[in-house]
């Protein structure tokens, strides 16, 4: 095991070095990676390089006032201040601060772009979270793989060891089923954890920001850049990420509509079959849903709130590395990026040729979500109805409803089995073996006691059990 993980990092290191011959090498100093200020003085520096087609832009800004920098690349025309037409795309990196490799992609892309304009506009947006970068820059050598928030005031935690556990995890702070119910993956509640979606939906400067310049583009597509810490894999993630959706079976929990699914399925095939031409060697991704290739589901993404508000056909792409950290050694950076370069060409020059999106829009009226509140509707329906029966039963005066209907049962019955009727027979019977005169006596009673059950009207009832007495009923005839 030992002798074949050095032999990668031999072949690695070899594929890094002749890529460098290909594509300029990434310059910064967190382990190969730009900090924030070198990222935006590269970003300045290309718009100045081809000021006829570029422009850095900031698309708002941060808590601390750090502003969100942005390059803008169009060849047709002078690209500010807004779009020529819809059809450009929207590359997102740096969402989480300890992904440096996904700003390290962005950066080339940039530099690639403006060297070889495209037929289409790019707009690339290499860190989305200023903040949470810094934070990570200052604590880089304790929080580097763990710093994944924006780092705003979330917890009760101010020393620098507990940096990592304050902010919103700004992928989780859309408005699209934030609050979804059926969300068995994740803790999105807890301000502390690594997942928190924030108080409320777009409650953080940055995700608005963002959602502003997505709105303000209407971009054919949007690549969200995130990088992982696992070996070499990558993947490409399509909606829908809030509950087990999947993407090419044929499953019940396929959202996407079969004109979607072939768009996509598109898209990720032109990005797998992109010929080498900027690398040695070109990406291999893993296709699927959230659910399908990574085993979670996630409610607040960017990924679903992007595809079901603007129609832009989104994507995350999730770069794998060689070592299994967040911050590979310093040779691998370049590698690990180089090969992404190709396939994102390919996807930016297949953006205009896409059709307009055809799935039905679920936001906030999912038949999902509708349907997985069923049991808490019929709860309420009869917690109500079985209310309202009781209210009116007690307005009427039947405040016993229970014993009343088992009084009224025994009642019926006894009146079904005749009960008075055998009553007087076995009466009768007793009375008459006696003389004429004892006969004539007990003839009389009789009379009397029958003129006295009519008077009362109580001919109907004979005798009352224990549990008829205190029901409240009337016994009369």
């Amino acid at each position: 095991m030992v002798l074949a993980l050095k032999f990668v990092r031999f072949f690695v290191t070899i594929a890094a070095a002749f890529a460098a011959q290909l594509q300029p090498a990434i310059q910064g100093d967190l382990d190969g990676i730009p900090t924030y200020s070198q990222t935006v003085a590269q970003l300045e520096a290309l718009a100045k390089q081809q000021q006829q087609h570029a422009a850095f832009r900031e698309i708002g800004r941060t808590r601390t006032g750090l502003a969100i920098p942005a390059l803008i690349i169009d060849a047709r025309k002078q690209p500010l201040p807004t779009p020529l037409s819809n059809g450009g795309v929207v590359v997102v990196a740096q969402i989480q601060p300890r992904e440096g490799l996904s700003l390290g992609l962005a950066l080339k892309l940039a530099a690639r772009l403006v060297a070889v304009p495209p037929n289409v506009r790019v707009v690339i947006v290499p860190i989305v979270n200023p903040d949470g970068f810094e934070e990570l820059r200052l604590n880089f050598s304790q929080l580097g793989e763990d710093v994944v928030k924006n780092a705003s005031p979330t917890c009760d935690s101010t020393s620098s060891a507990n940096f990592s556990t304050n902010g919103v995890n700004l992928g989780h702070n859309w408005d699209f089923e934030w609050d979804y119910p059926i969300v068995s993956t994740e803790d999105f509640t807890d301000p502390c954890g690594p997942s928190y979606r924030g108080p409320d939906p777009f409650s953080e400067p940055e995700t608005r920001a963002l959602r502003d310049l997505i709105l303000a583009e209407s971009p054919k597509s949007v690549l969200i850049i995130h990088s992982r810490h696992t070996s070499d894999e990558s993947r490409l993630l399509v909606p829908f990420m809030f509950h087990k959706s999947t993407f090419l079976s044929s499953a019940k929990y396929k959202m996407l509509s079969d004109s979607d699914s072939v768009v996509y399925q598109k898209l990720t095939r032109a990005m797998l079959d992109a010929p080498a031409q900027n690398a040695p060697t070109t990406a291999t991704y893993t296709v699927g849903t959230s659910w399908e290739t990574i085993g979670k589901t996630i409610s607040g993404s960017d990924l679903d709130w992007i595809f079901d508000n603007t129609g832009a056909f989104s994507l995350i792409m999730q770069m794998g590395t060689a070592d299994g950290l967040y911050w590979p050694s310093n040779e691998l950076v370049d590698f690990l990026i180089d090969k992404h370069i190709d396939p994102l060409l390919a996807l930016i020059n297949l953006a205009p040729t896409l059709p307009l999106k055809t799935t039905a829009k679920t936001t906030n009226s999912s038949l999902l979500k509708k349907f997985s509140m069923l049991p808490v509707y019929l709860g309420i329906v009869l917690f109500l109805l079985v209310g309202a029966i009781l209210s009116v039963s007690y307005c009427l005066g039947y405040d016993n409803v229970f014993s009343r209907f088992k009084s009224w049962v025994k009642r019926l019955e006894r009146k079904l089995n005749n009960q008075r009727k055998r009553y007087i027979g076995l009466r009768s019977n007793h009375g008459s073996g006696g003389g004429d005169a004892g006969s004539s006596s007990v003839s009389s009673r009789r009379e009397n006691s029958v003129d006295i059950e009519e008077e009362l009207g109580l001919e109907d009832l004979i005798e009352v059990d224990e549990d008829d007495e205190g029901a409240g009923f009337s016994y009369q005839a």
